[in-house]
Formats: C-alpha cells, structure tokens, sequence
C-alpha cells in the first residue's frame, strides 16, 4: 500500500460526515482520480482526471479560455504501454491513456477532443451547482500556488 492510498483510507475513515457537493482531482496525474474512483467520491470523469503533468495555472487557463484551446496544438512524446504518450504544447497537459498505438492521433483526435470537450461541460455545470467544492492533488507545490489557483477558480 502506498503512502496516497493511506491517506485516501484514514480521510474516508475519519471523514464520514464531511459535507462537499463535488471532490475533484486536480492532478497532476492520475492517480489521485484512481483514488477518487475506488473509493466512490468521483460522481463522473473530468477532462483532466487521466492527464499528467499539468500546473495549477494550466487548470485556471482552462477555465478562463473556456476550453478553447486544449490539445489544439500537440505532439507524441514517446511510446508507453502500447499508448502514444501525447502532450498539448500550450499547457503541457500529457495524455498517456488516449492514444493507442494501432491507429494515428489524427484518426483518434476526434474522439478524444469530443469525449473531453463533454466532460468539461459537465464540470463547468457541476462546479457552477456546487456550494462546496473539494480539491484533491497530489503535488509538491507551495501554498501560495493553491491559493492562487483557488482564488482564480
């Protein structure tokens, strides 16, 4: 077991009655929606649930553009599992669990921006319904960091 599943096991044994209308992953990789999903506190995937990589400040921009601009300009990394390992050049967002190998991005792309593009809808409405709003990540930022991006969202 490693250390964020401990912490994920102690918060929902200790926090039964927490009260939050939405808890969302704010990465910067997937495993804290893993962790979300398994422990029954994700209601539905974001557009960055799977991603790795990001800054706070890429989440903000996302928001504030209005998902203009997400994977409109990207390039393949690398291989890794049978997965092209893809990243968007503007916020350096890197999908590793979009793009299998056996078709090219471009045939894949559509799909993907689609699948994002409907799940980022969906958080935008969700979060704009929500009184109270939890934020899990697993980062080594500063304080001031989350603070900046709290205040921006």
């Amino acid at each position: 077991m490693n250390a964020l599943q401990k912490i994920f096991q102690l918060f929902c044994r200790t926090n039964n009655d927490f009260k939050a209308d939405l808890v969302l992953s704010c990465g910067n990789a997937c495993r804290v929606a893993h962790y979300l999903h398994k422990y029954k506190l994700r209601k539905f995937s974001s557009p960055i649930d799977w991603m790795m990589s990001y800054s706070l400040e890429a989440v903000n921009n996302m928001f504030e553009e209005d998902f203009a601009y997400f994977f409109k300009d990207y390039e393949q990394m690398y291989e890794h599992n049978n997965m092209r390992v893809v990243k968007d050049k503007r916020n350096n967002m890197v999908a590793m669990h979009d793009f299998v190998m056996q078709k090219s991005i471009e045939e894949q792309y559509p799909h993907f921006i689609e699948q994002k593009t409907k799940r980022f809808k969906r958080l935008k409405k969700e979060l704009l319904k929500a009184r109270s709003v939890i934020f899990l990540c697993n980062r080594s930022e500063n304080l001031q960091n989350f603070k900046d991006f709290l205040i921006r969202m």
